[in-house]
């Protein structure tokens, strides 16, 4: 199941929008019961920023506002994948998932060119370094939560090893060292690793989930050309 993003600037939401959004919905969500005042408190603070006559974003903003949903999304591709499987084993035992990933992701925003003269090549390369950064940086995340996990000495230092290797691919490429230079690579390390505890098992098994879903570019980018310039390309 391939997912595209495909908001412009006047549909696109804030990241502050996105996120007291999100707050009031685990309020609503929340077994304690509904707080009234925590509620309010979030509801003015929304009302408050909330603002017609806001000047349109950026294409590298709006990329920023999608780039939110996403660290919500990375927590969420592993659940969908063991309910899949476990749906599949009740209802279909003779069929396996046998591609993966199972979900990814693309992006028209910041690659399409169609008529929008805010999209250049700048921006689409700023964009696709953008998403490169927070897939790597998502990935890090979890290897460090998957490091607190781990048993001993020895499967931290592993895990660590692979954690300096993926930083390293946030610098510049001409000053890179021992770094990954795919994510079928870190797919590999991570599949070789042996570890004692059940739990740091599943977090690496997520982990490989969500390298194969989101690799080191988190959303493929989709890029449309507006018709006149296949056209003069054509003509040429």
């Amino acid at each position: 199941l391939e997912l595209v993003f495909t908001a412009h600037p006047t549909e696109a939401k804030s990241d502050l929008e996105i996120i007291l959004l999100q707050q009031i919905s685990q309020t609503l969500r929340s077994k304690e019961g509904h707080k009234g005042s925590e509620l309010l408190r979030i509801t003015k603070r929304l009302m408050s920023h909330i603002n017609p006559n806001t000047i349109k974003p950026t294409v590298l903003e709006e990329v920023d506002r999608n780039l939110v949903y996403f660290d919500y999304i990375y927590n969420v591709i592993p659940k969908v994948r063991k309910e899949l499987k476990k749906s599949l084993e009740k209802y279909f035992p003779s069929v396996k998932i046998t591609s993966r990933p199972v979900v990814k992701y693309s992006s028209w925003v910041g690659g399409d060119r169609d008529g929008h003269p805010g999209v250049t090549s700048e921006v689409h390369y700023k964009t696709a370094k953008r998403h490169h950064n927070q897939a790597i940086e998502n990935h890090i995340t979890s290897l460090e939560d998957l490091e607190t996990s781990a048993s001993n000495s020895t499967e931290k230092l592993k895990i660590k090893s692979i954690i300096n290797k993926l930083e390293s691919r946030l610098l510049d490429p001409n000053k890179r060292q021992n770094s990954y230079n795919k994510s079928s690579e870190l797919i590999e390390d991570l599949k070789n690793l042996e570890l004692t505890s059940e739990t740091s098992k599943s977090m690496v098994e997520d982990l490989i989930t969500n390298v194969e879903a989101f690799g080191f570019h988190l959303a493929q980018i989709d890029t449309r050309e507006h018709s006149k310039k296949h056209e003069e390309a054509l003509s040429d």
